[in-house]
């Protein structure tokens, strides 16, 4: 049924490619507003068009609607708001050097997209279609926070630091005063939701899907450093080295899927405790060191944004396990 359904959401892609030059443009010229109705707009049709499908006794393909509209939707809408119409191709129009800096970025999203989904390839070829639900449900439970976060903060960060690139200075000073803001807004909710993941998971997947609480726990250094490690992208498209973002992407994909290897060898618990080695062990700092050399950043500035968000974390968490301890006790 996958081959089906995979087939269809290929639509997604071509959508998708539409969408790319107008969004893009809305972006340079900072029009989030607009880039936020094109958005909202989508997502309540793809809500729409799910729901009539599941109405209609669609089953899954209710499910496979939504990205669809969503796609759609978002592609309409934005080629509406940005007034953007191409015209016929010529020589000379300057897009050779465009193409190379695109192709890298390409690069490194082909490779991150292979590590990313390496694990989940691993579960569900060696443990089976049970096991890798649990695993999808703990990883999507525990990032989509993050992930809601960090895509609109990218969307408006990049566009901006690009426009700093000139003033080191400035652009230091932008950099730094966003990634303090993200921990601030991510880290002390994350160490919270970690000491309540076995409530979580109880509430919103109910008690058989418990063995995902355990993922949860051995999977949070990763994810948690992750509000920071996206930004390591934003410094290299904004300093214009994506050459050098190509082989970081390359090198990090290598390592996490190395570890997802060794750790499959111990089930479940060995995967994410392999996906935590891989990023919060091995991958953050040389990460955080590669993109910011060159530049105004330091690395001792970025560990000291982080660190105040990251003592309210801790002191939240130990105060949640507290509350966790007295009330079970």
């Amino acid at each position: 049924r996958l081959v089906g359904v995979t087939a269809v959401l290929a639509l997604g892609v071509f959508f998708g490619g539409v969408a790319v030059q107008p969004l893009a443009l809305l972006r340079r010229r900072l029009r989030f507003g607009r880039i936020a109705v094109a958005e909202l707009s989508a997502l309540v049709l793809a809500l729409g068009l799910a729901l009539l499908l599941a109405w209609r006794g669609w089953g899954y393909w209710s499910l496979v609607g939504m990205p669809l509209g969503l796609a759609l939707g978002q592609t309409v809408m934005s080629v509406l708001l940005c007034g953007f119409v191409p015209g016929w191709p010529r020589r000379g129009a300057g897009t050779k050097q465009l193409l190379g800096f695109g192709g890298n970025l390409t690069g490194y999203a082909l490779a991150n997209y292979f590590s990313r989904n390496a694990d989940n390839v691993l579960i569900g070829r060696v443990l089976g279609a049970a096991p890798l639900g649990i695993y999808s449900k703990a990883y999507g439970l525990l990032l989509l926070p993050i992930q809601q976060i960090g895509a609109p903060i990218a969307n408006a960060s990049v566009p901006v630091l690009c426009r700093m690139a000139g003033e080191p200075e400035r652009y230091r000073q932008a950099y730094l005063k966003i990634i303090g803001k993200v921990c601030w807004i991510t880290l002390p909710g994350g160490a919270v939701a970690l000491v309540f993941a076995e409530e979580i998971v109880w509430l919103l997947l109910g008690p058989e899907w418990m063995q995902a609480a355990t993922l949860f726990y051995l999977m949070a250094p990763a994810v948690l450093l992750q509000s920071v490690g996206h930004s390591f992208g934003w410094i290299y498209v904004s300093t214009d080295r994506s050459r050098e973002f190509l082989r970081w992407g390359l090198v990090s994909s290598a390592v996490t899927v190395a570890c997802f290897v060794v750790g499959i060898q111990f089930g479940l618990e060995g995967v994410a405790a392999g996906y935590s080695v891989a990023y919060a062990g091995l991958l953050f700092l040389p990460g955080l060191y590669l993109a910011t050399r060159g530049t105004a950043i330091r690395v001792r500035e970025v560990l000291a944004a982080m660190g105040y968000p990251a003592l309210c974390a801790f002191g939240l968490a130990a105060a949640a396990l507290g509350v966790k301890l007295v009330l079970r006790g």
